[in-house]
């Protein structure tokens, strides 16, 4: 299972503020049908309910943007290998990985830095 990143968990995100704008919008939808009497307390309420729905619609498409731009490369579209091998170093380039001390990249593999055995010292 591949680990998940924090693009995929925006891309997540964005798919969750789609449904809910839905689910807003039904809703909204449903209320004012159902409302007989035209409360203007409720009708002010329901509208900046669709304000909220748009707002988030509009933030979903915004952060839709940033995922598209850094995914990496699309790898059906590339035919040959050297291209799909290309297309990878070159939006590795583009998006390089952050530096970090020893002591981190061993923390993050699950290694105890401070051991003797992590560092061949018997």
């Amino acid at each position: 299972m591949a680990e998940s990143t924090p693009l995929d968990a925006l891309a997540s995100a964005v798919t969750e503020m789609d449904r809910v704008a839905d689910k807003l919008r039904k809703h909204v939808t449903e209320a004012r049908a159902a409302d007989r009497t035209k409360n203007q307390e409720l009708e002010k309420a329901l509208t900046q309910v669709e304000v909220l729905a748009e707002s988030l619609e509009q933030f979903a498409f915004l952060c839709q943007e940033v995922v598209v731009k850094n995914s990496p490369p699309d790898h059906e579209e590339i035919t040959s290998t050297d291209e799909r091998e290309a297309a990878e170093r070159q939006w590795e380039f583009e998006h390089p990985i952050p530096p970090q001390t020893l002591a981190e990249h061993c923390e993050q593999h699950g290694l105890n830095y401070d051991s003797d055995q992590s560092r061949g010292i018997n």
